[in-house]
């Protein structure tokens, strides 16, 4: 039942939830004898506080599902690019490189995850729902998706700093660096969302960068040179904005060896090429 209503909620919009989901669209999409759903659930109301409990947790979200797909093809390419980890430049430059593409590939995997406007309007909304028991699932559903979405991006920082020869400055931590990075995108993601237009109205046409919204400027190139680059590339401000935290959170580790990396990408095991 709770499947089926997360399907039919990702169909009418999180938004409309309260309003137009119905005990009988749920029984019939989930083929469920209706005596079985009302025995669980007398009252429409128990069953919506459910349906809402189930939207703010990990799996109802499934936000992680598009996390997971950007930052496992970042990985992967850092393993097959192995070769460029053995000098501080090299490093320096696949990192940057790294950043550069994957960093926005990740909001836009973010941004258009159908997850996400679901995950914005609980956060906006949890204050406001006039069943308290309802609001404080919710808000414990969240803290629990906080506290395991930091627990994998700190996790995966940790193993890819390892890998690029970086390690938190004094006195931080890499969840420090997981908790700013993803304010930071999340921020930009959260006010795109906020501002971007209806898919089917026409934008209007604007010449000053002046007159640009964030939107404008989240998909707007911008030539950049960061430090440890020669050379100017195309970038854009959500890898500006994680490069600039990566570099005030992170610094190059002295005690940096490739030994034992190629354990560390799991070669050890591969033939020769």
């Amino acid at each position: 039942m709770l499947q089926a209503a997360l399907e039919l909620t990702e169909e009418l919009g999180a938004l409309t939830v309260t309003l137009d989901l119905g005990m009988e669209d749920v029984i019939r999409r989930a083929d469920v004898p209706r005596s079985a759903a009302y025995r669980l659930w007398p009252y429409r109301g128990d069953f919506i506080d459910d349906v809402i409990a189930k939207l703010a947790s990990d799996d109802g979200l499934g936000l992680a599902i598009a996390e997971e797909r950007s930052l496992g093809e970042a990985a992967r390419e850092l393993t097959d690019r192995a070769n460029e980890l053995a000098s501080p430049e090299g490093r320096r430059a696949l990192t940057l490189d790294l950043v550069r593409r994957f960093v926005r590939q990740n909001v836009h995997e973010l941004g258009s995850a159908p997850g996400w406007n679901t995950y914005v309007a609980l956060i906006a909304g949890a204050n406001f729902m006039p069943e308290k028991r309802t609001a404080q699932r919710v808000a414990i559903e969240l803290q629990r998706n906080d506290r395991a979405f930091l627990r994998r991006m700190q996790d995966y920082y940790e193993g890819v700093g390892k890998l690029l020869g970086l390690r938190p400055r004094a006195s931080l931590t890499w969840r420090h660096f997981a908790i700013a990075a993803a304010a930071g995108l999340e921020g930009l993601v959260l006010r795109r969302s906020m501002i971007d237009p209806a898919k089917d109205v026409a934008r209007e046409k604007l010449v000053d960068e002046d007159d640009w919204t964030l939107d404008e400027f989240i998909n707007a190139p911008i030539m950049a040179t960061p430090s440890g680059s020669d050379v100017a590339e195309e970038w854009y401000l959500p890898a500006l904005t994680f490069l600039a935290v990566l570099d005030a959170f992170t610094e190059d580790d002295p005690d940096w060896s490739p030994d034992g990396l190629a354990a560390l990408l799991g070669l050890e095991d591969r033939p020769a090429e």
